[in-house]
């Protein structure tokens, strides 16, 4: 005999309430964690937007200098080609300095001619006193001439005594020991009294030119004590201030010969030669650039949401974004003084433009380590340092 099957057992109406009260429960808690995850990604986008000053693109600075033609000149030679490492003060282009050169040349002619107005000049006002002044001086001259003459007389005739007498030394010590004869020793006897005799007169011949001398000085002295001041320059006075003239003019021109060798202005590499062997330049035209490539400097450029978070002071960390190349580290030297378009090559976009804020950057010393380029791109992140100005 077999059982029948059990009817189905339905559901109690006490229990349909609880089960609905867990289901809004769980769709409450379900809720809620969605809620808290889009608040941590707002929060999490808001720390992005935080720090995007740390991801702020930033270039190597490479200043750049040009050497130009100071006036209008033809190339003669050129020195340097691209790439060439310069100090400062290097030779880079000659000019043809043949303008100038005839420009010299007649300022020095001019200036002889102003000098030889001056010297007649005095002359008209000195009169017969130039004569005397001449003939003062003429002795003067004479008695230093004469003084120097017998001074170096008595040097040699010295000399040549005390030569002598270390011979006939030696001589008279041969003949004692009988292996010269003394005919050639008394030769040298009489050579060294005659020599002693000249030296005692030229040292009194010394004396007295040495007085002479003195008293030609003194008299001349004298002379042009009384006669030459304040009278000879008041009276010249025209010619005198365009000699001078002429002579600064002289002096500009020279400085523009030696300014006809163009040199390096700053220690670099030269970046471009503008300047062809036989070709003219103008006045002011330039005809080698050099980049400083010493990559002391960079510049950073922090995005609008950032741009008051970077204060003087701060350090900063380089990385080369094409991840070639060491990184580098240094600190805020200034900040730009206001938002500005950033370079194009930073955009987001590149046919949109965005803005920033400049923060100029002072590289610590890297040593060992190659220099990055000029111009090249790097990522910087800041941290705060002391804080200076704005």
């Amino acid at each position: 005999m077999t059982d029948a099957p059990a009817p189905p057992l339905s559901s109690s109406p006490a229990s349909s309430p609880a089960a609905a009260s867990a289901s809004s429960t769980r769709r409450r808690q379900v809720i809620l964690w969605v809620v808290w995850g889009v608040m941590a990604l707002g929060v999490a986008s808001l720390q992005l937007d935080t720090s995007a000053v740390g991801r702020a693109p930033a270039t190597i600075d490479g200043p750049e200098t040009a050497a130009a033609s100071p006036r209008a000149a033809r190339v003669q030679q050129v020195l340097v080609r691209p790439g060439d490492v310069v100090a400062q003060g290097t030779p880079l282009v000659e000019l043809a300095t043949a303008e100038v050169d005839l420009e010299i040349a007649v300022a020095e002619a001019e200036l002889v001619r102003l000098q030889s107005a001056v010297a007649a000049a005095v002359l008209d006002v000195r009169g017969a006193d130039f004569e005397t002044g001449a003939r003062l001086e003429a002795d003067a001259e004479r008695a230093a001439v004469d003084l120097a003459t017998l001074a170096a007389d008595q040097k040699r005739d010295a000399a040549e005594l005390a030569t002598v007498e270390e011979l006939l030394k030696k001589q008279r010590e041969l003949v004692e020991k009988k292996l010269a004869s003394a005919e050639q020793r008394d030769q040298l006897d009489l050579r060294r009294a005659s020599l002693a005799e000249t030296v005692a007169d030229a040292t009194a011949r010394l004396a007295t030119a040495k007085v002479h001398a003195a008293k030609a000085d003194q008299r001349l002295a004298e002379w042009k004590k009384g006669h030459t001041g304040s009278t000879d320059d008041a009276r010249t006075g025209p010619e005198r201030a365009s000699v001078r003239a002429q002579e600064e003019r002289l002096r500009q021109l020279r400085a523009e010969k030696d300014a006809h060798i163009l040199r390096a202005p700053i220690t670099g590499r030269v970046s471009a030669v503008l300047a062809v062997v036989g070709a003219a330049l103008a006045a002011g035209e330039v005809a080698v650039r050099v980049q400083d490539d010493s990559a002391r400097t960079a510049t950073a450029w922090v995005d609008e949401q950032g741009a008051g978070k970077v204060a003087v002071g701060d350090r900063v960390r380089l990385r080369p974004t094409d991840g070639r190349g060491a990184e580098r580290t240094g600190m805020v030297r200034a900040l730009g003084v206001a938002v500005a378009e950033l370079p194009a090559r930073f955009r987001q976009i590149p046919s949109e433009a965005s803005f920033g804020r400049a923060v100029f950057l002072d590289l610590d010393p890297a040593e060992g380590a190659l220099p990055p380029l000029p111009g090249q791109a790097f990522e910087s992140s800041f941290t705060a340092g002391p804080r200076g100005g704005p």
